[in-house]
């Protein structure tokens, strides 16, 4: 079988199952099959398919005419310019959730936070972030006079045994988790996964080859700023803000393991692992109170009466539990983030939601309700009202 007998054998059956733009789709699929660009099966259309590529590509053909996300067959999604690896269990990445990125960029843009040093500049001479295990980083410049105790709750890991071992945490300063670790559970070290000595390694890395960025807020705060996205999920999101906003670190949270090892996945292939912390919450109940500087969600937003006219793509693979929203109280997702983000955000702090068109009104009619006056809604660029945020004084 050629390049283009395959793609002729599945833009058939794509376009009888009632997949769109079915030819599309054939290429995208045989070209991550065979490890190729686009491109290529243009210019090689006679090409012969080895044997086991071509079982793969009828296999993946039959999975995508049972109308199976592209993304969750080839595990790939693009985000904000990025590539991100996907699963099954994880909401694939959506290009309206990038007006959310957008206004927490423009808003962290207003903040004069950039750091005096780059964070590229935090490692020594020929050094990869993070420092190998068992080595010491080399040193470019002096440590800064500034407290750097900011900097701690991020990169402390909680390592829980099998008998619930206590959380590990420094004398000097206190972990941004609670200390009864109510729904806080952070991902266990296992196999690929940085030990609480390396990640600490990271934390010094940081603080003693960057001097630290004054936040520019007056209020004595020193360190480099914190923002949670709260049902990370694959930690698109997360790592989207990461990638533009250099001076900023993460926290990633979701209550599904699953979802978290995704994000694992993709927080090691871009290099954020020295960026972006994964814990597993409900929530924000595992953070301290005042120890972020925004907070970001993508909670569910689908009504109930929406649910039958949804894709089947969606309808069918998607995880519902993180789609639909209570149909006696569509609020109540919004409503506990906000209250736990009144606690947690250290003003002025950044609370942003990415909602549905139909639940952005009821949203802006709550916040006030919940302490988050003068709300605000941008839309998307279909003209539909898509992220609403509001700013903590």
């Amino acid at each position: 079988m050629t390049v283009e007998d395959a793609l002729s054998w599945a833009k058939e059956l794509l376009e009888g199952a009632g997949v769109p733009e079915a030819r599309r789709e054939a290429e995208i699929l045989l070209a991550a099959c065979l490890g190729w660009e686009r491109a290529r099966l243009i210019a090689y259309p006679e090409a012969a398919l080895p044997e086991q590529q071509r079982q793969r590509f009828e296999c993946w053909v039959r999975r995508r005419a049972r109308r199976e996300p592209l993304a969750y067959i080839t595990r790939r999604a693009r985000f904000y310019g990025l590539e991100l690896t996907v699963g099954r269990g994880a909401l694939i990445p959506r290009p309206e959730t990038e007006l959310l990125v957008e206004v927490f960029l423009e808003w962290a843009a207003q903040q004069a936070l950039t750091p005096l040093t780059p964070l590229s500049h935090c490692v020594g001479e020929g050094g990869d972030f993070p420092p190998g295990k068992g080595t010491t980083p080399e040193f470019k410049h002096p440590a800064p006079t500034s407290n750097c105790s900011h900097l701690t709750p991020l990169f402390l890991l909680s390592v829980y045994g099998e008998g619930g071992m206590p959380a590990l945490h420094t004398r000097s300063s206190p972990s941004p988790f609670t200390e009864r670790g109510q729904g806080g559970e952070v991902e266990k070290a296992g196999e690929n996964e940085a030990s609480v000595t390396e990640v600490e390694a990271m934390r010094c890395t940081l603080v003693r080859d960057s001097p630290l960025p004054r936040s520019g807020r007056g209020d004595g705060g020193e360190g480099f700023p914190i923002f949670v996205d709260a049902g990370t999920g694959s930690g698109a999101i997360a790592i989207a803000c990461l990638k533009h906003a250099s001076p900023w670190l993460g926290v990633g949270i979701d209550h599904s393991r699953r979802t978290l090892h995704i994000a694992q996945t993709n927080r090691r292939k871009l290099g954020l692992d020295a960026h972006l912390m994964l814990i597993q919450s409900d929530w924000l109940t595992a953070l301290r109170p005042r120890s972020v500087n925004a907070v970001l969600s993508n909670p569910p937003y689908v009504l109930p009466d929406e649910w039958d006219a949804l894709q089947p793509e969606i309808r069918d693979y998607e995880p519902r539990a993180a789609l639909v929203v209570p149909a006696d109280d569509p609020l109540q997702p919004y409503r506990r983030i906000a209250q736990d983000a009144l606690r947690v955000l250290r003003p002025p702090g950044l609370l942003a939601f990415e909602t549905s068109p139909r639940l952005a009104p009821m949203l802006t009619e709550h916040l006030p309700r919940w302490g988050f006056p003068n709300p605000q809604i941008r839309l998307d660029y279909s003209g539909k009202e898509r992220v609403v945020y509001v700013v903590l004084e």
